[in-house]
C-alpha cells in the first residue's frame, strides 16, 4: 500500500515536473486590468460576473492579482496556469464558483473571507492536507473536487463532516483513495453526501458504512474521551499543585509582610533612642563647652595673680586710696596690689610746683591752636569750592532725574507700541491667509457642486434596475455630504475672519491710543525742561550771592580762633552756617571762660 502512494506521488511530481518544464518554454501571462477588459469584453471591471483565464497557448500566468478590480465576480477559472499560491482572492466576496485544476498549488489558503463559495474544484494540484478551517469557513459549500492530489490520510477529509451541505466530493487519484473501505469510511463521517467520485451514493451503502465503522467510531470515540479524561486529571493535578504552591506564596507574603512590620516598629525605635542620645550628646557638649570656658577664665585669672605676684614688692595696703589709673604701674585683672611710692611722692611735691605747671600749660596750648586754626582756614576754602560746584551741578541732576522720569513710561509706552505692531501685522497676515483659504474653499466648492450635478444628469439617464445606478447614487450621495462639510468649513473661516477684523479694530485703536499718548509725553517733557532751565537760573544767582556771603564769615571765624578756641569742628560749622558766624561775641565770651580754667584741661588731656 505504501508502495502505490510512493509511486503515484512520484508520477505527480513527474507530471509536475514535466508541465513545469513544458511551460518554463513558453511565456509568463500577468493579469493586468488590459489584460482583465480584453478577456471579459467589458467596458467596467466592476461590472463583470465572470472571468475565465484559463490558459490554451503558450502563456501561462502564475501569480493571481489584480483581481480586486472585478468586485461582482461570482464565477472564476483559473486551470492549466502555473499557480503555487491560493493568494488575493479574499476580495472577491460576492464568488461562488472557483476553478484552479492543473496547477502547482501546495495548500488551501486565502479562502476563509468567502463565505459564500458553492464550488471549489482542486483537482490535479499538489495538496497534502486539508485545513482545519475549511469545514468552519465555508458553510455554502455544495461541491468539492480534490482528485489527483497528494493526500494520504483519509482522516484529512473527514475534517469535513461540519460541512451540512457538503453533497458532492471528489478524492479519486489520491493516496489514500485507494486504502481499502476508504468509500463506506468517508460515507459514515460525510453523511450529507449525495455522490462521492462520481457515483450515487445508495442507502446500501450507508447502512454497511454504519456497520463497518460504527464499533471503531465508538472506539476511537472512546479513546478520544479517555484521552480527555487524562488530560483533564493532569490539569486538574497542575491546578492543585498551583493551588498549593499559591498557598505557599500567600503565607511567605504574610511572613515578609510582619517582618516588614516589626523591621518598620524597630527602625522607628532606633530612631527615638538616635534622637534621644543627640539630645543628650548636645547637653553634654554644652556642658563641656562651658566647662572649658570657666578652666580657661581660671587660667587667665591664674596668670594675672601670678604676674601680679611677681610685681608687688611689698604686703597690700589696709588704707583706702583714690582709683585712679596712675596709682599702680600695671593694670590686670588682679586690680588688689597698688603701689603707694608713686602717691606719696606725688603727694610731697604737688603743693610746691602747681603755679609753675599751670602757666607752662597754658602757653603750650596756645602755641598747640596755631595749627589748628590753620587747618580751620584750608577747611573753609574747601568748604567753599565744594559748595559752588554742588550748587551749579544741582539744576543738571535735576534736568536728567526729569528726563528719566519721563523716558521710563515713554519707554514703556515705546515698547508696548512696538508690541502691538507686531501682533497688528500678524493678525493681519492670517487674516490674509484665511482669506485665501476661504478663496480656495470656495472654488473647490463650486467644482464639487459641478461634479455632483453632473452626477445627478447621468443618475437621471440610468435605470434603476441598472447596477451602476446604486454607484453613482452613492457617489451622489458623498458629493452632498463632501458639499455640507465644505459649507460648515466655509461658515468657520468667515466667523474666525470676523474675529480676526473686529481684533485688528481694537489693536488699531490702541495703537492710535499710545501714538497720542506718546505725543503729549513728548510735549511735557519739554515743558518740564523749561522749568529746570529757569530753576538752574535761579540757583546760579544764588550761588553767586553765597559766594559774596562767606569772607566776612571766614575772617570772623579766623578772629574767633585767635582767643583760644582750637576746634576744628567750629571751623567747619562756621564755614557752613554763616549765619551763626554773625555773632562773635557768644563765641569770644566762650574763649575766655576757657582762659580762666586751662589747668584741669590740661591735666585730662595728659592722661
Amino acid at each position: 500500500m505504501e508502495e502505490q502512494r510512493e509511486e503515484q506521488r512520484e508520477e505527480q511530481r513527474e507530471e509536475g515536473g514535466g508541465a513545469d518544464s513544458q511551460d518554463n518554454r513558453g511565456g509568463i501571462r500577468y493579469i493586468t486590468e488590459e489584460y482583465l477588459l480584453k478577456v471579459s469584453g467589458s467596458q467596467s471591471l466592476a461590472l463583470v460576473r465572470s472571468l475565465n483565464l484559463s490558459s490554451t497557448g503558450d502563456k501561462h500566468i502564475k501569480f493571481i492579482e489584480n483581481l480586486h478590480l472585478c468586485q461582482h465576480l461570482q464565477v472564476l477559472n483559473l486551470n492549466h496556469n502555473l499557480i503555487q499560491r491560493m493568494e488575493r482572492l479574499s476580495c472577491l466576496s460576492h464568488l461562488r464558483e472557483l476553478q484552479l485544476t492543473h496547477n502547482h498549488i501546495q495548500r488551501i489558503e486565502g479562502l476563509e473571507n468567502l463565505s459564500g463559495l458553492q464550488h471549489l474544484n482542486l483537482s490535479h494540484n499538489r495538496i497534502e492536507h486539508v485545513p482545519l478551517w475549511l469545514g468552519r469557513k465555508l458553510r455554502s459549500l455544495h461541491t468539492l473536487h480534490l482528485q489527483h492530489n497528494l493526500i494520504t490520510s483519509l482522516y484529512e477529509v473527514s475534517r469535513l463532516r461540519s460541512l451540512s451541505s457538503l453533497s458532492e466530493l471528489s478524492v479519486a487519484g489520491n493516496p489514500a483513495s485507494s486504502l481499502p473501505h476508504s468509500r463506506l469510511f468517508l460515507l459514515y463521517h460525510l453523511r450529507s453526501l449525495d455522490r462521492l467520485d462520481d457515483l450515487s451514493v445508495t442507502p446500501e451503502e450507508r447502512g454497511h458504512a454504519h456497520q463497518r465503522f460504527d464499533a471503531e467510531e465508538l472506539e476511537r470515540l472512546q479513546r478520544e474521551v479517555d484521552g480527555s479524561q487524562s488530560e483533564l486529571s493532569r490539569l486538574r493535578a497542575e491546578q492543585e499543585a498551583a493551588v498549593t504552591r499559591l498557598h505557599q506564596q500567600e503565607e511567605t507574603n504574610r511572613a515578609l509582610t510582619a517582618q516588614t512590620q516589626t523591621q518598620q516598629h524597630t527602625h522607628t525605635l532606633l530612631q527615638q533612642e538616635l534622637h534621644t542620645k543627640t539630645q543628650l550628646l548636645e547637653k553634654t557638649t554644652a556642658e563641656l563647652t562651658r566647662a572649658f570656658h570657666r578652666l580657661y577664665e581660671l587660667e587667665q585669672e591664674l596668670t594675672f595673680y601670678k604676674i601680679d605676684k611677681k610685681l608687688s614688692p611689698l604686703p597690700p595696703c589696709s588704707a583706702q586710696e583714690v582709683d585712679t589709673v596712675a596709682e599702680s604701674p600695671y593694670i590686670g585683672k588682679a586690680r588688689h596690689v597698688r603701689n603707694t611710692i608713686t602717691s606719696t611722692t606725688r603727694n610731697s611735691s604737688s603743693s610746691s610746683s602747681l603755679q609753675t605747671q599751670e602757666a607752662s600749660e597754658v602757653h603750650t596750648d596756645m602755641e598747640s591752636s596755631r595749627p589748628l586754626l590753620e587747618d580751620c582756614r584750608a577747611h573753609q576754602s574747601t568748604a567753599e569750592d565744594e559748595l559752588l560746584h554742588q550748587t551749579e551741578q544741582q539744576p543738571e541732576a535735576e534736568l536728567t532725574v526729569t528726563e528719566e522720569t519721563k523716558t521710563h513710561p515713554q519707554q514703556e509706552a515705546l515698547c508696548r507700541l512696538l508690541s502691538k505692531l507686531s501682533v497688528l501685522e500678524q493678525l493681519r497676515d492670517e487674516a490674509d491667509e484665511t482669506r485665501r483659504q476661504m478663496d480656495r474653499q470656495t472654488e473647490e466648492s463650486r467644482r464639487t457642486e459641478r461634479d455632483t450635478e453632473e452626477l445627478e444628469t447621468q443618475l437621471l439617464t440610468l435605470d434603476t434596475s441598472d447596477p451602476q445606478h446604486a454607484h453613482v447614487t452613492s457617489q451622489v450621495s458623498g458629493g452632498r455630504q463632501l458639499l455640507d462639510r465644505m459649507s460648515r468649513r466655509q461658515s468657520e473661516l468667515e466667523g474666525r475672519l470676523d474675529d480676526m477684523l473686529s481684533r485688528i479694530a481694537m489693536e488699531t485703536q490702541e495703537i492710535k491710543e499710545l501714538e497720542q499718548q506718546l505725543t503729549d509725553g513728548a510735549f511735557n517733557l519739554w515743558s518740564q525742561t523749561g522749568h529746570v532751565l529757569q530753576h538752574r537760573a535761579w540757583a546760579d544767582g544764588g550761588a553767586v550771592q553765597l559766594k559774596n556771603v562767606l569772607p566776612g564769615a571766614a575772617g570772623r571765624s579766623s578772629r574767633t580762633g585767635a582767643h583760644g578756641q582750637p576746634s576744628s569742628e567750629l571751623c567747619a560749622g562756621t564755614a557752613l552756617c554763616p549765619s551763626d558766624a554773625e555773632e562773635p561775641g557768644a563765641l569770644e565770651e566762650e574763649a575766655d571762660r576757657e582762659g580762666e580754667s586751662p589747668a584741669p584741661q590740661t591735666q585730662q588731656g595728659r592722661s
